[in-house]
């Protein structure tokens, strides 16, 4: 009996040890989620918020909008223009 106890404690210490480390890898700082190098690159941002703008552009020379469109025309673009960029991408 005292066999059984032993490998059914070992079975049980090994696997405290192995679930506390896969937890600590998994909340590392360098995992998808803890912000590793160049997650808040501002060179990346600024060129993504220019290529928004520029596309915003295009896309409302292409439409040839009249004058009594350009009020919502403005209240579309303001709502797909963040006034800062997110704090993280979304998944």
């Amino acid at each position: 009996m005292k066999p059984l106890i032993r490998n059914t404690l070992l079975a049980l210490a090994c696997t405290a040890v192995l679930g506390t480390a896969s937890l600590a890898f998994a909340d590392s700082a360098n995992g998808p989620a803890g912000g590793g190098p160049g997650w808040h690159d501002t060179g990346r941002i600024q060129a993504m918020q220019q290529r928004r703008t520029q596309h915003l552009a295009e896309l409302k020379d292409a439409l040839k909008l009249r004058p009594n469109q350009e009020a919502a025309w403005q209240a579309f673009a303001d709502a797909v223009n963040p006034s800062q960029p997110p704090l993280h991408p979304a998944f």
